[in-house]
Parts: structure tokens; sequence; C-alpha cells
């Protein structure tokens, strides 16, 4: 954490505010908050050894929410089969601790919105009908998937 604190702090051109959650049940009420509130954060940091998840089962909670935030998993694990595991988990960027300077850092910062975004926009062309502009049957099934999931969920029709 201190790592990325001095990072961030030593970065001139942009300032950035860092929420700190101690287990993924606290990063999760963290999110659902400022979902509540209509706002969101602009990327999430996640260290694989968390009390409350193991080796990447945070990385395929956080990616299962579909947030659209992206995330780099920041971890002391140099280990490259699990950096390759979480990238195809969805994650942007694996970063290992003590092995990235503020500038690398902030490149990373920079490709990993930058890859979200694209994500985000080519995911949305899929979801609609390219001459009008309307859903598609992809975007019919996947809102009706939702639907049925929340109901199971919460128990209700």
């Amino acid at each position: 954490m201190l790592l990325l604190k001095h990072a961030l702090a030593k970065n001139t051109r942009s300032r950035y505010r860092l929420d700190v959650a101690k287990s993924l049940r606290k990063a999760d009420e963290a999110l659902v908050q400022l979902q509540g509130r209509q706002q969101a954060y602009d990327l999430i940091f996640l260290d694989l050894s968390l009390p409350d998840a193991h080796d990447l089962e945070a990385v395929r909670t956080l990616v299962a929410k579909n947030l659209g935030i992206p995330i780099i998993v920041m971890t002391g694990n140099n280990d490259q089969a699990t950096a390759i595991h979480a990238l195809n988990e969805g994650v942007q960027d694996y970063l290992v601790k003590g092995h990235f300077n503020p500038e690398s850092l902030m490149r990373s910062i920079s490709y990993s919105m930058e890859r979200m975004s694209h994500q985000n926009q080519l995911l949305a062309l899929a979801h609609q009908d390219m001459l009008t502009g309307l859903p598609n049957r992809l975007s019919f099934n996947s809102h009706i998937e939702n639907v049925l999931a929340r109901a199971a969920r919460y128990k209700s029709m």
C-alpha cells in the first residue's frame, strides 16, 4: 500500500484519492455504497492476498460483477502463470510489488483505463443493431439472464 501511495504522490500531473479496503467484503461494500450514489471508482488495485479471498478468487468475484472498472492486480507474487490466469480472468494489468516505478505505474493506469474504455465500446457495439442502434438479441438475452439471476438471488418473481 505504501508503494502505491508513494508512486501516486510522485505524479504531479494528476491527483488521486485512494480508498483502501482490507478485505474483499469491505471492497464490495465500498463499491455498493458508491453505486448507490451514482458514482464509481476509476480504477481498482487488487492484492491477491486478501484475508477473505485466496489466489484469483477476488479477481473472479470483482470481474463477475461486471463493474466496467479497470482492475490492476498488484501483488508480491511474481509467478507468470498466475499473471496470465489473472489477465485471462479479465484484469487489465498485473504488477509485482517492488518491480515498478512511478512512471511505469502511471503508464499501467493509463493503458488499463484505455483498454477498459475500448472493451466497453466493443461490448456496447456487440449489444446493438448496427443499422438502427436498437438493442439486439444478444442484449435481450443478456438482460433476461441478469433479471433471472436477480430474481433467484432475492427469491422474487
